[in-house]
């Protein structure tokens, strides 16, 4: 992407001169729709060619991507940040938590990149049960969870619930169904 200023010769044509406009952009992602107003671009008064530059993209980035994750239901980059916040994190210590590095909690904050859905849902855990906190270590993606019917573990990146059965020296011994034929449990030890 260029930076293009007011006067500078069209990269198109090569003689008309550039100037710059404000205008109204659709935006349009699963048929929804994001109008932004003062959209500013490059145009080319021989050619009539436009022209965005980086400056436009880097200011509506943010909004564009935001945009879309209100459409998939996912969490803005504000709410990212709001969250975070409430937990009393750093970015580092978010990251951990979330088991990512520290410069993609950055892009998801600045609305640079956005979370999977099993990421966001791993975030919006942590925020309805904070004691999850407690319980959440970088590698180990297993959550306490306390339900009505009693303790389960929760693994968000692959959303799988298991029903822990023997707790035995402070590690968990957790019976599944969901990674073999149905007939046999396993066991998986956490």
């Amino acid at each position: 992407m260029k930076q293009y200023n007011i006067g500078d010769i069209c990269p198109s044509c090569a003689q008309g001169k550039l100037e710059r406009k404000e205008i109204e952009e659709t935006f349009e992602y699963k048929g929804q729709r994001l109008s932004i107003p003062y959209y500013p671009i490059f145009h080319c008064s021989n050619c009539e060619e436009e022209f965005v530059g980086e400056d436009t993209i880097d200011t509506v980035e943010k909004r564009i991507r935001d945009f879309q994750r209100r459409v998939d239901n996912l969490l803005t980059s504000d709410e990212i940040v709001s969250i975070r916040k409430r937990l009393r994190l750093t970015q580092e210590k978010f990251a951990d938590k979330l088991g990512i590095s520290r410069p993609t909690v950055a892009r998801y904050e600045n609305g640079q990149l956005t979370q999977s859905k099993s990421l966001d849902i791993h975030i919006r855990l942590l925020i309805e049960n904070p004691t999850c906190l407690s319980f959440v270590e970088a590698g180990k993606g297993l959550w306490t969870v306390k339900m009505m019917g009693g303790t389960i573990l929760y693994n968000p990146n692959v959303g799988v619930h298991y029903q822990p059965t023997i707790i035995t020296e402070n590690r968990l011994l957790i019976q599944t169904e969901d990674y073999n034929d149905g007939k046999t449990p396993i066991a998986l030890a956490a």
